[in-house]
């Protein structure tokens, strides 16, 4: 959108190499309306990130699907982090991590 300001335009016209435009806004689309959708707050850098991460993945979305579940259930009160993103191992870890036996204290 012509003449928009600030992070969100940046964010909205920003293009990811290997996604096209329309790629990356409905990958964006998928990551902040559900959040929305539970009044849930994301960092915008949270959601740069995870469109970076996804970027040529095969297998994308059931990933970035599990990867913002297990950042939201690190979430602190409403705001979806980078820092409960990198808890929960990223795109690319979060399986791993969730699939991991618990270690013994």
């Amino acid at each position: 959108m012509p003449g928009t300001s600030g992070l969100t335009g940046v964010l909205r016209d920003a293009r990811t190499p290997g996604l096209t435009n329309s790629q990356c806004r409905k990958l964006r689309e998928a990551i902040v309306k559900p959040a929305a959708a539970h009044s849930l707050i994301l960092e915008p850098e949270l959601t740069a990130r995870i469109i970076e991460e996804v970027a040529d993945e095969p297998g994308a979305l059931p990933l970035m699907s599990h990867a913002l579940r297990e950042t939201c259930r690190r979430r602190r009160g409403r705001a979806l982090t980078i820092q409960a993103h990198e808890a929960a191992g990223g795109l690319h870890c979060a399986i791993a991590h969730t699939a991991a036996p618990p270690t013994p204290s």
